[in-house]
C-alpha cells in the first residue's frame, strides 16, 4: 500500500477520520480512489474481512400427550444472509396438531420461501365443522376462498449466528424437553438447530504511511457476537 493511497483513504473520502481538509487544495482528490477504503472490518482466526455468509437450519419432529393435550407435528426451516450482496433467503414449513382434554382441537399447516421477503401459504382450522376435517382444512362452500387459508409475505432479516457459542440452543430430545417431571407423558419429542458463519473478502490495517500495522486494535472473535466489527483508529483504514 503507497503511502499516496493511504493519503487518499484518510483524507478523501466522506468519512474520513483524520487529517481534517485537504490541505485547501481542491484538485489533490482528484485522482484518488477510495473504493477500497474501509473504516471497519470483520475480524475473525488472525485475519481482518469486509463480508460474511450466515447460515442457521433447524427442524423438530413430535407426538406426544400428557394429562390434558394430545400434540403431533414437524418442522423445518432453512436461512441464509450474504452481507456482501445483502441478500437473505429463507424456506421452511410447520405442521402441528393439537387435541385437547375438553375435546377441542386445532391444526396448523404453513410452507415459506424466497430471497429477501418470503412467501408463503397456510392454513389453521379449530374445531369449527366449516373449517374441520379428519385433522385438515378443506374447501367450504367457497370453494378457494377458504377461510382457513391465506397467502402471506413477509420480511427476511439480517441472521448472523455461529453454533460455537457455548449458550447456542442445538435442540432437544426426549419428553423431558416438553414435559415436566410432575406430568405424566408419552411420546417422542426431537429438536435440532444449527449456525454457521463465514468470513469473505479480507483486508489489511494500515496506517498514514500506508503500512501494515496488524492487529493493533486488539481484535478477537466472540462465537457468541460472531458479527462484532472492529473500526480503525485515528489516521489508520481497513484496505486490501
Amino acid at each position: 500500500m503507497s503511502k499516496e493511497q493511504a493519503y487518499c483513504c484518510l483524507n478523501c473520502t466522506t468519512s474520513a477520520n483524520c487529517c481534517g481538509e485537504c490541505g485547501g487544495c481542491e484538485s489533490c482528490c482528484e485522482n484518488c480512489d477510495t473504493s477500497a477504503c474501509k473504516s471497519s472490518a470483520y475480524f475473525k482466526d488472525g485475519n481482518f474481512y469486509l463480508n460474511y455468509t450466515s447460515k442457521y437450519n433447524g427442524s423438530s419432529d413430535y407426538e406426544w400427550s400428557d394429562n390434558a393435550d394430545y400434540q403431533k407435528g414437524n418442522s423445518s426451516f432453512s436461512y441464509s444472509y450474504n452481507s456482501k450482496n445483502d441478500l437473505c433467503s429463507a424456506s421452511g414449513s410447520i405442521t402441528h396438531l393439537g387435541v385437547h382434554e375438553d375435546g377441542d382441537a386445532t391444526f396448523t399447516s404453513t410452507g415459506y420461501g424466497g430471497s429477501n421477503g418470503i412467501e408463503g401459504y397456510g392454513c389453521g382450522c379449530d374445531t369449527n365443522d366449516f373449517c374441520w376435517n379428519n385433522g385438515s382444512c378443506n374447501s367450504g362452500p367457497n370453494g378457494d376462498a377458504d377461510p382457513c387459508c391465506a397467502s402471506f409475505t413477509g420480511g427476511c432479516g439480517v441472521i448472523c449466528a455461529d453454533d460455537e457459542c457455548g449458550s447456542f440452543n442445538f435442540g432437544c430430545s426426549g419428553l423431558e424437553c416438553v414435559c415436566d417431571d410432575e406430568e405424566w407423558c408419552d411420546g417422542t419429542y426431537v429438536s435440532e438447530n444449527s449456525a454457521t458463519i463465514s468470513f469473505q473478502d479480507t483486508v489489511r490495517l494500515y496506517n498514514s504511511e500506508g503500512e501494515d500495522v496488524g492487529n493493533i486494535v486488539g481484535a478477537s472473535y466472540n462465537p457468541c457476537n460472531p458479527c462484532a466489527t472492529w473500526g480503525a483508529p485515528s489516521c489508520h483504514y481497513f484496505s486490501t
